[in-house]
């Protein structure tokens, strides 16, 4: 007489067998999702998602991609005082960065600033990166005709 049925012993055994590989595999799925967090893979914010998602004052630190408009830009070489707004549209929202501007800042297609929105509504950068055209053009001076 045969049964299909497996021993207690061997029930028990699989079972714990099955917790311990739930356990692994939560364990391995944090380690993933904290690593990513840590080197910075996560992905940024347009203005607009950032407008209804980041509250003024909470502290929360984003990632928040825009168009820097130029003509707002204002830069104390001094004190490392950079400010300019970012904008999306007809949305726009100031940033505050203090640190060294990055070369190619005034040439950026858009810029990707790392921090918090203070309670004022300034988004103070605490990293600032920018995206540049992906093939540059000489600027070529005008002949002179004497």
């Amino acid at each position: 007489m045969t049964t299909s049925a497996l021993p207690r012993h061997a029930a028990a055994s699989n079972k714990k067998f099955l917790i311990g590989g739930l356990f692994v595999l939560a364990a391995v799925a944090f380690l993933i999702v904290s690593g990513l967090q840590d080197s910075g893979l996560l992905y940024f914010q347009t203005l607009s998602e950032a407008r209804t998602q980041v509250r003024a004052g909470d502290g929360r630190v984003v990632r928040i991609n825009g168009v820097a408009d130029m003509n707002s830009v204002k830069w104390d070489g001094q004190k490392l005082d950079l400010t300019f707004d970012i904008i999306e549209g007809t949305s726009r929202m100031p940033v505050y960065y203090h640190g060294v501007m990055p070369d190619t800042f005034y040439q950026s297609e858009s810029v990707v600033v790392e921090g918090t929105l203070n309670r004022q509504g300034v988004f103070e950068a605490r990293s600032l990166l920018v995206k540049c055209p992906s093939r540059y053009e000489p600027v070529v001076a005008p002949a002179s005709s004497s």
